[in-house]
C-alpha cells in the first residue's frame, strides 16, 4: 500500500502532468487541488521526491519544451507559451540552465 505521502507525491505528479502548460500554476493552486498546506505539501514533497515543486515544475516544463523542439516547427515564443512560462525570456534562462545550451541551440543540435 503506499503511504500517506507517496500518494500526496503522486497526486501533485499528476496535478503537475495536467497543469504545467498553465502559467498560473503554484504551490497554491496545488495547495486547493490537494487540499493541504502549500507549505506541508513543499516539505513533503521535498522529503520523498529530493526535489522542490518548484524546481520538479521546471523539469517537466522543460522535458515537454525539448519534446516540442525536436518534434515541431513551433516558435521559442509559442512552446515557452505552450509549456507554461511567463515569458520566452524566463523560458530560455531556465532551459540553458537545467540543459546548458539554448532552447534554439538545443533544436539545432537534434535536427
Amino acid at each position: 500500500a503506499f503511504s500517506k505521502s507517496e500518494d500526496v507525491c503522486k497526486r501533485v505528479e499528476d496535478y503537475i502532468a495536467e497543469q504545467y502548460g498553465n502559467a498560473q500554476l503554484s504551490m497554491e493552486t496545488i495547495g486547493h487541488k490537494v487540499h493541504m498546506s502549500p507549505y506541508y505539501i513543499s516539505k513533503l514533497f521535498k522529503a520523498e521526491r529530493g526535489i522542490s515543486v518548484p524546481a520538479y515544475i521546471a523539469k517537466i516544463r522543460i522535458e515537454q519544451a525539448k519534446r516540442l523542439l525536436r518534434e515541431t516547427n513551433k516558435s521559442i515564443v509559442k512552446i515557452s507559451e505552450e509549456t507554461g512560462f511567463m515569458s520566452s525570456t524566463v523560458f530560455i534562462r531556465t532551459f540553458r540552465k537545467l540543459e546548458g545550451v539554448t532552447p534554439g541551440v538545443y533544436r539545432l543540435i537534434k535536427e
